[in-house]
């Protein structure tokens, strides 16, 4: 892109979990203590590895604060 003219561009790919709106905070919450529960296991980190993939689990308000800027950026 910088060679187009087009400086300090970046795109990268992200998959996240989502739930529909109104879910309650509890249940958000224990949805995402399971996820990073999961994402630490060994056999979890080996097969991430295996697909070049890292996981970044996060809160479920910095993933919302995430998405609110990458469309943001977007438009």
């Amino acid at each position: 892109m910088l060679e187009a003219g087009v400086a300090n561009f970046e795109v990268t790919s992200i998959t996240g979990v989502l739930a529909p709106a109104g879910t309650p905070a509890a249940v958000i919450s224990r949805l995402n203590t399971a996820i990073h529960k999961v994402l630490a296991l060994p056999a979890t980190k080996e097969r991430f590895a295996a697909l070049v993939l890292e996981p970044a689990p996060s809160t479920p308000e910095q993933f919302g604060l995430y998405i609110k800027q990458d469309l943001a950026r977007w438009r």
